[in-house]
């Protein structure tokens, strides 16, 4: 009786280690950032910041890995998905690999938006992957200051 316990007991331990191991650790929320910087007064960066200790493994079903939307009186007038003709729209998985310790990934840049926008807009950045869905989206406000879209016409509104 004792030996069957005692087995019992060994493979209930394995089977926990095993499943324990085979578990990925979920970053919080909180660990991540998204960024915005302009570069060189030609184009505009977004990051994604990991300060966890652990690197995290994005994956996408298609090339469609970001949202970035340009928001007036509440109306998205500008989708980078819908409306930028350069974005690759394909089927294909992509993946993208964020360093741990604060180090950060470059989600994508604009030189260009073929649309234009005069004033001030509202813009939202994020990831569509599953695995940062609770991330906060990246908001804020942005100037253009005539109405043919040039970075150098674009002021961040804080």
């Amino acid at each position: 009786m004792n030996k069957k316990i005692t087995l019992l007991t060994i493979l209930v331990i394995f089977i926990i280690g095993v499943v324990g191991c085979s578990e990925e650790k979920q970053i919080k929320s909180s660990d991540i950032e998204y960024t915005l910087e302009f570069n060189d007064n030609r184009y505009m960066s977004f990051y994604i910041s990991n300060n966890s200790n652990q690197e995290i493994k994005l994956e996408y079903p298609t090339t469609h890995t970001f949202d970035f939307r340009l928001i007036k009186d509440g109306e998205v007038v500008w989708d980078s998905f819908k409306d930028d003709t350069t974005v690759a729209k394909e089927n294909w998985q992509t993946t993208f690999i964020v360093p741990a310790n604060g180090k950060r990934e470059q989600m994508i840049w604009y030189a260009n938006i073929d649309k234009d926008l005069f004033g001030v807009y509202e813009y939202e950045f994020y990831s569509t992957s599953d695995y940062l869905k609770d991330v906060p989206h990246l908001t804020g406000k942005l100037e253009f200051l005539n109405d043919i879209y040039e970075v150098d016409r674009v002021k961040l509104i804080k």
